[in-house]
């Protein structure tokens, strides 16, 4: 996301080419249009570091829920990015 995304964990470094950050920067925003309530999981764990729990406490849903909506949006954005060219 390469600095289009204000994030508060300063441990986090980018190394990756600009093309893929490109890339998935569509396939999040694609993932943000298509299912917003996937999309802001998705937002709030990679880029702001929540975990499953306060992302549970958040959601008012169950942690087991969370990992489910994870891997639904993980394999979206992998599935759109890798589609992008």
């Amino acid at each position: 996301m390469q600095g289009n995304v204000a994030t508060d964990n300063t441990d986090i470094s980018y190394n990756i080419s600009d093309s893929k950050a490109d890339k998935i920067d569509k396939a999040v925003c694609a993932l943000c249009n298509y299912s917003p309530a996937l999309g802001s999981v998705f937002v709030q764990h990679y880029v702001h570091g929540l975990n499953y729990r306060n992302l549970a406490e958040i959601h008012k849903c169950s942690k087991s829920k969370i990992g489910i909506q994870l891997s639904k949006a993980g394999g979206f954005v992998i599935g759109r990015a890798t589609a992008i060219e």
